[in-house]
């Protein structure tokens, strides 16, 4: 709770007390991709993706072309996010995008800057012998590779930030149960003032988006209750920026699930588990498992009852149907009660 309370009344404001950055994955028809080489004294010399930080009134689209067009020389458009990494309660966030070229021209060594001193298509063996400033893009540019690789129907569609302002740093979450209780998908939703889906603050210690929504979870299901959090990743993305300094918050709406703690999928066997737990926490009559009913009455689960819909929603449970929150491009997880 103190953390809740927190997360409610930080201020988020860029440049001071959060950090945005953009990074693009920008590829040629040969499929190589392109690379700034850095004019920075820290680094000078050493190659890296177009990346910086956000500005203040700037929205993501708005950094990410400025940072391609003065480091690389390209106009540009965002094709899609990719990936989303969030550390310290979401006061560092890299906002990574597949973007293409829309215009103007590789910048030569003749065009050094403060900016950069060249940019270079790259392909994989011509990455190996460069000298590379940090090795974390790496993984941003093996997870792109494999996106870029799946058939549509195999990965999310193309999703782009939406501008809305926010000033705070939230978490709408899309939290699916996860039993064989029912044909259809059930979402929690909040009741309070009209139905919608329940919205968290991100507390600045919170670990990944994880704590957010395990404390939307323990509120709506109680103190009491015993479960596996997943959360897949995320399906969108709002932010403004503008006027300057006052809505420099973030919301992200994230897809979750949460089922049994010991990841048993059949639902048959949710006797057994409640017999197991009833004899670890030593309580005389083995509680409901799999059924996660709700403690609190401003929630309340929602049965999708049309079916393509709930099995739409049920197919981006998998990889590559929502942008992940951290680079390695793994679900999160976590055990409520934490222990």
């Amino acid at each position: 709770m103190h953390l809740f309370i927190l997360g409610a009344h930080f201020e988020p404001l860029i440049k001071q007390t959060v950090c945005y950055i953009v990074c693009g994955l920008i590829y040629n028809e040969n499929g190589e991709v392109l690379l700034i080489q850095e004019a920075k004294q820290s680094c000078r010399g050493k190659w890296y993706l177009p990346a910086g930080r956000m500005e203040v009134e700037e929205t993501i689209e708005e950094a990410l072309k400025r940072e391609v067009k003065e480091e690389a020389g390209f106009c540009c458009e965002i094709t899609t996010l990719l990936l989303v990494e969030i550390d310290c309660g979401a006061r560092w966030v890299r906002f990574t995008c597949l973007a293409r070229v829309t215009g103007g021209h590789l910048k030569s060594k003749k065009e050094m800057d403060k900016e950069s001193l060249q940019a270079r298509w790259c392909s994989t063996h011509d990455i190996s012998q460069l000298e590379i400033r940090a090795h974390d893009i790496f993984p941003l540019m093996e997870y792109a590779e494999q996106f870029r690789s799946l058939p549509a129907s195999s990965r999310h569609c193309n999703v782009l930030p939406t501008v809305s302002r926010h000033k705070r740093l939230l978490v709408r979450a899309v939290i699916v149960k996860n039993t064989e209780a029912s044909k259809n998908a059930q979402v929690l939703i909040g009741k309070k003032s009209g139905s919608h889906f329940p919205v968290g603050t991100i507390g600045p210690g919170d670990y990944g988006l994880c704590f957010s929504i395990a404390r939307i979870v323990r509120t709506a299901l109680g103190g009491g209750v015993k479960a596996k959090l997943v959360v897949h990743g995320i399906l969108a993305v709002e932010h403004c920026g503008a006027p300057a300094l006052e809505n420099d918050g973030l919301c992200f709406t994230c897809l979750a699930s949460i089922g049994p703690r010991n990841n048993i999928d059949d639902y048959d066997t949710a006797a057994t588990l409640a017999a197991q737990i009833a004899a670890e926490f030593s309580v005389s009559e083995p509680p409901e498992v799999a059924t996660f009913s709700i403690a609190c009455t401003d929630y309340a689960w929602l049965s999708i009852v049309d079916d393509q819909l709930s099995q739409e929603l049920l197919g981006r449970l998998g990889k590559y149907m929502t942008i992940p929150t951290n680079r390695n491009a793994e679900f999160e997880e976590m055990l409520i009660p934490f222990r």
